[in-house]
C-alpha cells in the first residue's frame, strides 16, 4: 500500500496539473454530494442571499487584488516576491474596505433594487473578497514555489471546512449566516494550510517599507489600473448574462441558462484551475530565465483545454435532448435548445481560460483591456439587438455563440503571437 501510495505521489508531482484536477474534482464532488443536504437546510431565500453576496465578490475580486498576484508570479526571486505580495495585501484590505463602504451606502440607499436583498448581511461582501483574495495571492506564491501538492491539500480542507461548517450552522438553525460562515470558514481554512507551508519554507520574514512598497506599486500601475477591471468586466459579461435574459425574455429561459452553466461551464472550469496555476508559474518562471519553455508551455495548456471544451460542448449538444428530460424532469425538455446554444458560447471562453493571462503576464494589460471590452460589447450589442428586434431568446443565444467561435478564433491569435513574442525575448 505504501509503494502504491508512493508511486501515485511521485506520478502527481511529475504531473501537477492532474494533481489539482483530482483535488479540484474531489473539492467540488463533495459539493455536489450533499448539496440535497444543505438545500433541506436552508431556504431558496437564504440561499439567494449566499447568491447575491458570492456573485458580487466573484465580480469585484480582480479589482480588490488589483491582479498584482500576477506580479506575485512572475517575481524574480523570494525577496522580490516577498515585497509584491505585501504590497497585494494592502491593495486588498485596502480596496475590500472601500467596496465593503460602497456596498453599505448601497443598501441603505436601496439602489440598484436587486441588493436589498442583501440585508443586514452587507458586511460579508468585503470579508468575502478580503478573504478570497489573500487565498488568491498565497496560492499563486505557492504556485511560483511549484508547491503544488499544498495548493492541492488546501483545496480539499476547503471544502470539508466550507460544507461542514455550513451543514453544522443550517442544524443550529443558523439561518442564511450559516451560508455565509460557511463560505468565509471555507476560505479561511484555505488560507491557514497556505501561510504555513510558506512559513515552514522558510519564506523570507522581513517586511518591505513604505518607500519599496511605493515603488513596486508605481511599476505595477498598469496592471493595477487596467488589468483589474478588465478582468472584472470579463466576468461580469458571463455572470450577467442568467440576469438579462430573466428580465428581458422570460425568467424560465434565464433558469434554462443556470442549467447549462452548470452542466458546460462548470465542469470546463474544474480543469481550467487545475491548468491556470501551473501555466502561470511555469511563464513566470521562464520569463526570469529560459524564455523557450514560455511556447511549449502555452501550447500544451491550449491543446488540452480546447480539446475538451470542443468534446464536452459536442457531447452535450449531441446528448441533450435524450438526457435533459430523463434526468431533469419533463418540465426542463424544452430547456434543451438553449443548453445547446450555450454550449458553444461557453466553449471558446473555456478553451482559451488556461491561458487567458498571458497577456498580463507580458504586461500587455493594455491591449487585454481591449479584448475585454469588445467581448462585452459584442455581447451586449447582440443581446440588445436581439431583444429590440423582438428574437427569441434561443436564435438570439446562436447568433451568440457564432460571435463568441469568431471573437474566439481571434483572441487565440493574439494569445499566440503574444507567447511566440515572449519566448523571444521581445515585448508582446
Amino acid at each position: 500500500m505504501s509503494e502504491l501510495a508512493a508511486s501515485l505521489r511521485m506520478r502527481f508531482q511529475r504531473r501537477p496539473a492532474l494533481l489539482l484536477l483530482v483535488a479540484n474534482v474531489l473539492a467540488q464532488s463533495l459539493s455536489v454530494l450533499l448539496a440535497p443536504v444543505l438545500t433541506r437546510l436552508y431556504s431558496p431565500a437564504e440561499f439567494g442571499v449566499m447568491g447575491a453576496v458570492a456573485a458580487l465578490v466573484m465580480v469585484f475580486m480582480p479589482m480588490t487584488t488589483g491582479r498584482l498576484e500576477l506580479a506575485v508570479a512572475r517575481a524574480p526571486d523570494e525577496r522580490e516576491a516577498v515585497d509584491r505580495l505585501c504590497l497585494c495585501l494592502v491593495v486588498i484590505v485596502a480596496m475590500a474596505t472601500l467596496f465593503g463602504a460602497l456596498t453599505w451606502w448601497a443598501v441603505r440607499q436601496g439602489q440598484p433594487a436587486g441588493l436589498s436583498v442583501l440585508g443586514a448581511w452587507w458586511y460579508f461582501v468585503p470579508l468575502g473578497l478580503a478573504f478570497s483574495g489573500v487565498y488568491e495571492v498565497l496560492a499563486m506564491e505557492v504556485s511560483r514555489r511549484k508547491l503544488f501538492e499544498a495548493l492541492s491539500v488546501s483545496k480539499l480542507n476547503q471544502a470539508v471546512t466550507g460544507v461542514g461548517a455550513q451543514i453544522a450552522l443550517g442544524l443550529a438553525g443558523a439561518g442564511p449566516v450559516g451560508l455565509l460562515l460557511g463560505f468565509l470558514l471555507n476560505q479561511g481554512a484555505g488560507i491557514g494550510k497556505l501561510a504555513r507551508q510558506l512559513w515552514r519554507r522558510g519564506t523570507q520574514r522581513t517586511l518591505p517599507g513604505v518607500r519599496q512598497l511605493a515603488g513596486i506599486a508605481r511599476r505595477e500601475r498598469r496592471c493595477m489600473l487596467l488589468g483589474s477591471w478588465s478582468a472584472s468586466l470579463g466576468i461580469a459579461t458571463r455572470w450577467s448574462l442568467p440576469f438579462v435574459l430573466a428580465v428581458w425574455w422570460d425568467p424560465v429561459v434565464g433558469g434554462y441558462v443556470f442549467l447549462a452553466e452548470r452542466l458546460v461551464g462548470r465542469p470546463l472550469l474544474l480543469v481550467s484551475t487545475s491548468l491556470v496555476p501551473v501555466f502561470v508559474s511555469q511563464v513566470g518562471q521562464s520569463l526570469n530565465g529560459d524564455r523557450a519553455g514560455i511556447l511549449p508551455a502555452f501550447r500544451r495548456a491550449v491543446a488540452g483545454q480546447a480539446a475538451l471544451a470542443a468534446a464536452w460542448a459536442a457531447a452535450v449538444t449531441i446528448a441533450a435532448p435524450w438526457v435533459v428530460a430523463p434526468v431533469f424532469g419533463a418540465a426542463w425538455a424544452a430547456a434543451v435548445p438553449f443548453i445547446q446554444a450555450m454550449a458553444w458560447v461557453i466553449a471558446p471562453t473555456a478553451a482559451l481560460s488556461a491561458v487567458s493571462h498571458i497577456l498580463q503576464l507580458g504586461e500587455r494589460q493594455g491591449l487585454d483591456s481591449v479584448l475585454s471590452v469588445v467581448r462585452a460589447a459584442a455581447t451586449a450589442a447582440v443581446v440588445l439587438i436581439g431583444h429590440q428586434q423582438s428574437l427569441g431568446a434561443a436564435p438570439m443565444l446562436q447568433i451568440l455563440a457564432a460571435v463568441h467561435l469568431v471573437l474566439g478564433a481571434v483572441t487565440f491569435g493574439i494569445y499566440l503571437h503574444a507567447a511566440i513574442a515572449m519566448s523571444r525575448g521581445a515585448r508582446p
